[in-house]
């Protein structure tokens, strides 16, 4: 039985990434979802209270498919993958990207908004996993600030995305973890 509950669960969450990369959030009912797994929205509204709560358990479901770092053997590598993962979950569907639905929630819900800061936030474990492990095999120091490393590289492909509006394609994301790793090739040496 409880596996049956679990497989339910997990259907109406699939379907609100669907309907969200359909129709975005604002577009987004519980009573499409409900059509669509045809169960009745009271069975929606027991397990997730506001669309708000389905929303955040969908994305967040999505988020944890896959949540594992890389572990190429290499810091440069893990970081590429691991970037082109977030960019596929997140950034390639105008509706589902998780810019859109901030931008979305800062507009219409409050309870949202703040859900998705707090999933965003949390996506840095795997950024912060890498480093870790990099620190272990020596590939950065002891001393390596792994939370402004972290923010840089998420930063940059965020900066690109939502201010910049340019494509993060595997080029930019290459770009990013080189200049952060490495430091840009414009500085030269110092005085």
């Amino acid at each position: 039985m409880r596996k049956e509950r679990f497989d339910r669960e997990q259907e109406v969450l699939d379907t609100v990434v669907l309907l969200l990369t359909e129709v975005g959030f604002n577009q987004l009912t519980t009573d499409a979802v409900a059509a669509r797994v045809r169960v009745s929205k009271q069975t929606i509204y027991r397990r997730w209270p506001s669309k708000a709560k389905l929303v955040v358990a969908a994305v967040r479901s999505m988020a944890e498919t896959g949540a594992e770092s890389p572990d190429t053997g290499s810091l440069h590598d893990d970081l590429v993958a691991l970037l082109k993962e977030v960019r596929v979950k997140f950034l390639d569907n105008d509706h589902l990207s998780i810019p859109a639905l901030l931008s979305a929630s800062r507009r219409t819900d409050e309870e949202l908004d703040n859900a998705l800061i707090d999933l965003s936030i949390e996506r840095r474990r795997p950024f912060l996993a890498l480093f870790e492990r990099a620190r272990e095999r020596g590939e950065i120091t002891a001393e390596a600030d792994i939370d402004a490393l972290t923010d840089s590289i998420v930063g940059a492909v965020f900066m690109r995305y939502l201010f910049r509006r340019v494509t993060v394609d595997d080029a930019a994301i290459t770009a990013i973890v080189e200049t952060v790793l490495y430091g840009p090739a414009v500085i030269g040496k110092k005085p």
